[in-house]
């Protein structure tokens, strides 16, 4: 499938301060960390096949997504999610197709109950 060419959707951020849903499939955003910040209402975030690796993934741009209960990073590049640590609410978990090699922020996340982290 073809990657969108999508830059900056920070257009829409004012917009969505309730959103709940987020899907954002094939698209590579190279300024996602601000929008996250903004979106501390969202249940659901699905960023599947965004082209994302550890350093944009670094630091506390998934600090905000404590209400966040399904995350799908499926087939991206990440070797870690350490970024999930405030994300204590999480119920639904999908890292396929990733190359990780440390799972460990995960021992904390009591309500997990789905998690899938097969690879290709």
């Amino acid at each position: 499938m073809k990657q969108n060419d999508v830059k900056d959707i920070d257009c829409i951020k004012d917009l969505v301060k309730s959103l709940r849903l987020l899907i954002l499939k094939i698209i590579k955003i190279l300024a996602i960390s601000r929008l996250l910040r903004t979106l501390p209402s969202l249940k659901e975030l699905n960023l599947n096949n965004c082209g994302i690796d550890d350093a944009d993934a670094k630091g506390d741009i998934f600090a905000e997504l404590t209400k966040a209960v399904e995350i799908d990073l499926s087939n991206n590049r990440l070797t870690s999610v350490d970024f999930l640590a405030n994300c204590t609410e999480l119920t639904n978990l999908y890292l396929d197709n990733n190359k990780l090699t440390n799972l460990d922020v995960l021992r904390d996340k009591t309500k997990l109950t789905a998690l899938r982290f097969s690879g290709k």
